[in-house]
């Protein structure tokens, strides 16, 4: 074997890189920006097949996306799809705060508010009537508003806008009749018939939330926590029933509101808790009853619900129908439908 000397060797090194080099070039894919859709409207169609591609983050890394201004955008690496960068640390402006509470009361997923704006979180509730899925309810400047994001205008007909103080927890029936709330004193209950203008207004000094069935018929007063005190108001006699205590372990309090009852984890019990259901007798009262064992991991002892599974479907489809969901990631593993009055387990994939 022969020597190679010093001078020789950076040489060889240098061409065997470029060899490398020239050799990773013929192996990578040819990188090619998905063609735009005709006619101007998004069509997932025309991404690149998701095939298990790795992320190239050096190439991220030296587009130095982390440090550039919204607006930024870039062809990505790997897919050739052009991509935007919408945020900064300046971009949005800061707001005075935002937040999100619960899974139940109004719908809360929508385009951009426009220039009409929510008072707080909890003051905007979509329609539950069918083809008006656009109709976004707020509570703005004193007025319950009826605002269409389709047109991202105001669209007040009938008794809208009703005037009225409030604080929050706005939600109505499935129907858009009953509308419910808290008045600005955050202890007195507002409820408001939006066909008839008939308006209610009830204060009980330990009120903590309202919460009104589907139906549009039943409003639960409730103190909340664990063991709370609550009254039913029958809205359309405008006639309350006796004052329930604690000692009967209801919580209707971030349960999930179906037609003509709510459904809720035991929270008063240790975990594992039961699922319980409270329906409403003369009165107007409510009742529990115990309809499913075991319903959270032993672990877990928090949860929030929904029953806004099916609210404007027909009565054999909805009757009995809720939802519930727990409100940490290994409860959201798991969730449960009942179906006039058949249950079942719905295990989902890891979000």
């Amino acid at each position: 074997m022969v020597p190679l000397s010093r001078g020789l060797f950076p040489t060889l090194l240098s061409l065997a890189l470029a060899g490398t080099v020239a050799t990773l070039s013929r192996c990578a894919p040819e990188l090619t920006r998905p063609p735009n859709p005709s006619d101007g409207i998004p069509d997932p169609t025309l991404l690149p097949l998701a095939t298990g591609q790795e992320p190239n983050v050096s190439a991220y890394v030296s587009l130095n996306v982390a440090n550039r201004a919204a607006g930024f955008s870039y062809d990505d690496p790997v897919t050739g799809v052009k991509v935007w960068k919408v945020t900064s640390a300046t971009v949005p402006a800061n707001n005075t705060g935002a937040g999100h509470d619960y899974a139940e009361g109004g719908a809360q997923v929508s385009r951009g508010w426009g220039p009409t704006q929510p008072g707080r979180d909890l003051c905007a509730s979509f329609s539950n009537v069918a083809g008006q899925e656009q109709i976004l309810y707020i509570l703005h400047s004193g007025q319950l508003v009826r605002y269409n994001t389709g047109t991202m205008a105001l669209e007040n007909t009938g008794h809208f806008p009703r005037t009225l103080t409030f604080y929050a927890w706005l939600h109505q029936d499935k129907n858009d009749v009953w509308f419910t709330g808290m008045a600005s004193d955050n202890k007195t209950v507002w409820a408001w018939n939006s066909q008839t203008d008939q308006f209610l207004t009830h204060l009980e000094t330990w009120t903590n939330e309202p919460h009104l069935e589907r139906d549009g018929r039943y409003l639960v007063l409730t103190s909340g926590g664990p063991y709370t005190t609550t009254r039913v108001w029958d809205l359309p006699n405008d006639t309350l029933g006796p004052v329930q205590d604690a000692t009967v372990q209801f919580h209707v309090s971030h349960g999930a509101s179906a037609r003509g009852h709510f459904i809720m984890t035991d929270v008063n019990a240790s975990a594992p808790q039961t699922q319980v259901r409270f329906d409403f007798v003369s009165g107007p009262e409510m009742t529990r009853s115990v309809i499913f064992q075991n319903s959270l991991p032993s672990s877990r002892t928090t949860c929030s619900g929904s029953g806004r599974t099916c609210p404007v479907r027909t009565d054999l489809d909805c009757r009995g129908t809720t939802s519930w969901r727990g409100n940490t990631a290994s409860d959201c593993r798991r969730a449960m439908a009942a179906t006039n009055g058949s249950w079942r387990t719905i295990t989902a994939s890891r979000r």
